[in-house]
């Protein structure tokens, strides 16, 4: 118990000192006296505990606070950093000494801490085109955009119609042509999938290749991207999404696709990240500004938007 009060003291302790040098003022008095005398509720911490008890706690007592400063300071760095997830932060890092602070707060964010599929948080913004949907983030059951547009037949290769929002579709066409005028035949195999033809669809591999197998290449309901209407599986002519890796198009893509709003989701190096086997055909809109950061940095996608989420 005195552990977390002393740790949510050392956060409060350090947002003022972030705060007082963002505002220019000329000194800061480091103490846990001075702290208190800021206006934070008056006298209450995060947990409910009096900061004047706090700063009565004996001289080897604020020694510790400052250790435990030390240690979130790095994190507090970040504007994505969460206060609620400081003992996580802590925890990631002594077992992964070699992430940066970035990293370990990227990737608590994230939810990397635990196993897939668990502490599983209730998507808040599903309309964002930075919207993050993974292992760890669930959109809402009866979630549909409510911009899709059928995307025209000559763009399309599919037994069924197939649906993106409007944003992403506009930019899937300029794709395209842009492709075509280069000789490379790009199309949808599919876009967007509502939750229940996710349920069908994920329990059909369950049942083809068992859960743990399934869940290495299908998303489970309500966790699927394609749910958000901004993303598109592609192919060529003659390919389908196991050969496309292999054609001239599939290299046109990771060239281009970024110039468009476009990057591969699923790549070799970000699997211990997504969860997710390599997926050349995979291909998430976000945006031209957005996209060129991801691959201009060599990005995994999750761990760009997670800031956004």
């Amino acid at each position: 118990m005195k552990k977390n009060i002393l740790r949510n003291a050392s956060i409060l302790f350090l947002s003022v000192f972030v705060t007082s040098c963002s505002n220019n003022q000329e000194s800061y008095n480091s103490s846990i006296t001075s702290t208190n005398s800021m206006q934070y509720n008056n006298t209450t911490s995060f947990d409910g505990t009096s900061q004047n008890a706090i700063t009565n706690q004996s001289t080897n007592d604020n020694t510790s606070i400052g250790n435990v400063s030390d240690e979130l300071s790095s994190f507090m760095a970040f504007s994505f950093f969460k206060s609620e997830k400081a003992d996580d932060y802590i925890e990631y890092q002594s077992k992964n000494p070699d992430f940066t602070a970035e990293e370990v707060v990227t990737y608590v964010n994230l939810g990397l801490n635990h196993d897939f599929y668990t502490n599983i948080e209730e998507i808040e913004n599903p309309d964002s085109t930075l919207v993050l949907s993974n292992k760890y983030r669930i959109l809402p059951k009866d979630y549909e955009p409510a911009d899709l547009e059928l995307i025209p037949e000559k763009y399309s290769k599919s037994w069924r119609d197939l649906y993106l929002r409007k944003e992403a579709l506009d930019a899937f066409i300029k794709m395209c042509d842009a492709a075509k005028a280069d000789g490379m035949n790009i199309y949808a195999a599919s876009a967007y999938r509502s939750y229940d033809y996710q349920v069908t669809l994920y329990n059909n591999y369950v049942e083809s290749d068992g859960q743990e197998e399934a869940d290495t290449y299908s998303s489970r309901p309500g966790h699927s991207e394609h749910q958000t209407g901004l993303v598109i599986d592609i192919r060529n002519e003659d390919k389908d999404y196991d050969g496309f890796g292999s054609t001239a198009e599939y290299q046109w893509i990771l060239k281009n696709a970024h110039k468009y709003g476009f990057v591969v989701h699923y790549t070799e190096e970000g699997e211990w990240i997504t969860g997710f086997m390599k997926e050349e055909w995979h291909i998430r809109y976000i945006g031209i500004e957005h996209a060129e950061k991801v691959v201009e940095n060599n990005l995994v996608l999750d761990a760009y938007l997670i800031q956004f989420n």
